[in-house]
């Protein structure tokens, strides 16, 4: 049986502790970023032993902080972009042990991988004081909190 969830989540009833996993990811996502939790759908495999990150967007920086945020996470292994659906990116990746409860890392760590690519992926302007401006303002419109 596959469950759903209002933000087309998937999540597979014989594949309890990805789940469990995916449903902590999306309320830190949530709590984290509007934007980046908008960004993504969570999805699970049970018959592969494998989850899915699924963008939803063309902003690559944030399949790359989540795929940073992944590889921090000490039960978690072969993160990797497989072929995109519709164009857009996807992660999949597994646990060390299918049997073993994941835990995530704290949203500070989330918000650093996002941040970090956020940097990064800023388009090497010229001008310094314009990449600043740039970088401020892309921040700024990240991290915004909600009302």
């Amino acid at each position: 049986m596959v469950t759903f969830d209002n933000n087309f989540d998937s999540f597979e009833d014989d594949f309890p502790q990805a789940g469990r996993f995916l449903e902590k990811l999306r309320r830190q996502l949530k709590r984290v970023n509007v934007k980046l939790d908008e960004a993504v759908t969570l999805h699970t495999n049970s018959k592969k032993g494998v989850m899915y990150i699924r963008g939803t967007t063309m902003t690559e920086a944030y399949m790359w902080a989540l795929y940073d945020y992944l590889q921090e996470i000490k039960d978690v292994f072969r993160v990797e972009f497989k072929l995109p659906m519709f164009g857009l990116e996807c992660i999949q990746f597994q646990f060390v042990s299918p049997d073993n409860e994941v835990q995530i890392l704290g949203d500070d760590k989330l918000r650093e991988c996002v941040q970090n690519r956020i940097q990064d992926s800023l388009f090497n302007l010229g001008d310094d004081k314009l990449r600043e401006c740039v970088q401020n303002r892309i921040q700024h419109s990240l991290f915004q909190e909600d009302s």
